[in-house]
């Protein structure tokens, strides 16, 4: 059976709209993941909300602040889990439409723009990225209007949103190489270096923006030094070869699954023979040296999950798969070929729905917390410390501090003294709680409850599926803590 062309866009902007609102349905059933960067950043937010005004540290300097700006600006009319999930969903929807549009212009046709927006919105690793509450939505939105304008020889305004996209994660700052990179290999001979400082001078302009306010008393987080033992180049290669093949496949370890990942890895590489598409594959490789050389030299455990590898999907993978079968197949000519391919997406995520989740970082868990229900019914005035402080105290509304810390983080030196001085400081008439979390055991820098049950002689008073309370008695106050392990 043969459609002319304008058959073919209409099945395929179905597909598209189909495919969209299953991925938007999902994630509103699904709900919004916490995680302790998503308490970081609306920490951020009030703290630019007071302007830098007050004490304390502040997650300012550390994360970059247009996320939180955007926070600051939607939790002045929803509630902040809410406000996330909102701009998770707009940056879902714009995304897709930024990435066909900008599909469309790199000379491939209206029906490869859609069939690119068509897989950005079936992949299961959509979903999983979207459900979280992290600068990965915007960060995506950002870079792929970055994308297209410099393919529509915009280049002040793509110059903008990459400084935007920096402002949203610091990865970003791969695309203040890629774009001027790109424009001077592509450009003639007349204007390439023209080009390439547009791009620039709008970016080093809101970076340095952000510089001189970090200066000015924003710059109130403690700095994280480099984490030892950082792993050399094979090393390096293989960790991106292994992530690949676990994130992108889902396959294990085998050394022909290596070697699948290793080839899906390098797809984008050769949009570099076509000046057309190069912008493809420049902007791919330099994301990742980027965050190989952040790796490297800022912190060794940066680690190489979904949340790095999907960005390089969105912009690198799908484009470069839609460039091949256009090159190689008349697209558009084939209806049966996109019909089977829209097919398979859909059902894909039509019905492999995720099962019920009872993680530590879904929102539905903190909501139903036996933990939760127990402090906010605790009769007395008191003060809590717990190994999940920041989650408590945001699902709980009261204040709860982290427990002491037994090792810097950043270099794995140990605190000297830190529990003698945590110790000496509980001269207080009021209960002193302490709530050891379960899953919050990757916390390992912190003292953890064996040492503190022994040293500080607490006592149990609760215990629930996920955690243990334990109250500070009276008399164990200025509890001596020699030879602590």
């Amino acid at each position: 059976m043969s459609f002319n062309l304008e058959c073919r866009s209409k099945v395929l902007w179905v597909a598209v709209v189909a495919a969209a609102g299953v991925m938007v349905l999902r994630l509103c059933l699904g709900g919004l993941r916490i995680f302790p960067d998503s308490l970081s950043y609306l920490e951020a937010a009030e703290t630019l909300g007071s302007l830098g005004a007050g004490g304390g540290s502040s997650p300012l300097g550390h994360f970059p602040p247009l996320l939180p700006l955007a926070l600051l600006f939607l939790t002045s009319f929803f509630p902040s889990i809410e406000s996330f999930f909102l701009l998770n969903i707009t940056s879902l929807l714009l995304s897709g439409v930024l990435l066909s549009l900008w599909v469309r212009e790199l000379g491939l046709g209206r029906n490869a723009g859609l069939f690119a927006a068509l897989l950005f919105f079936s992949l299961p690793h959509t979903y999983e990225v979207y459900r979280a509450a992290l600068s990965e939505p915007v960060f995506i939105a950002l870079l792929l209007a970055s994308l297209r304008y410099f393919v529509r020889q915009k280049n002040l305004l793509s110059g903008v949103c990459v400084g935007l996209t920096v402002l949203t994660r610091y990865a970003g700052g791969a695309l203040l190489i890629a774009l001027p990179l790109a424009r001077v290999i592509e450009a003639r001979e007349r204007g390439r270096f023209h080009g390439a400082l547009k791009i620039c001078v709008p970016a080093f302009i809101l970076l340095l923006l952000w510089i001189a306010l970090l200066q000015f008393g924003f710059d109130k987080a403690p700095r994280s030094g480099r984490v030892v033992n950082t792993p050399n180049s094979f090393e390096l290669l293989e960790l991106l070869i292994s992530g690949v093949t676990r994130e992108w496949l889902s396959l294990g370890s085998s050394f022909l699954e290596q070697v699948l990942g290793g080839l899906v890895l390098f797809i984008p590489v050769g949009t570099l023979f076509w000046r057309r598409y190069l912008v493809i594959g420049v902007s791919y490789i330099c994301y990742f040296v980027v965050i190989l050389i952040s790796k490297v030299t800022v912190d060794a455990e940066i680690p190489l999950n979904n949340r790095i590898f999907y960005p390089a999907l969105v912009f690198g993978i799908i484009p470069s798969v839609v460039v091949y079968a256009s090159r190689f197949r008349r697209f558009g000519s084939d209806i049966l070929f996109f019909a089977t391919l829209g097919a398979v997406f859909l059902a894909g995520i039509l019905f492999a729905a995720p099962p019920p989740s009872s993680s530590v970082f879904e929102t539905t868990y903190w909501r139903s917390s036996e933990t939760v229900e127990w402090l906010q019914q605790a009769p007395e005035p008191n003060h809590i410390y717990s190994n999940a402080a920041d989650f408590l105290s945001f699902f709980s509304g009261l204040e709860v501090s982290p427990l002491p810390k037994r090792f810097v983080a950043s270099t794995r030196a140990p605190v000297p003294n830190s529990l003698e001085e945590f110790a000496a400081q509980l001269h207080s008439s009021e209960p002193v709680y302490f709530v050891f979390h379960t899953s919050f055991r990757f916390r390992w820098y912190l003292w953890q409850e064996e040492a503190l049950v022994k040293s500080l002689h607490l006592e149990l008073v609760a215990e629930m599926r996920d955690s243990r309370i334990y109250r500070l008695p009276s008399s164990g106050r200025t509890a001596s803590v020699p030879g602590t392990k």
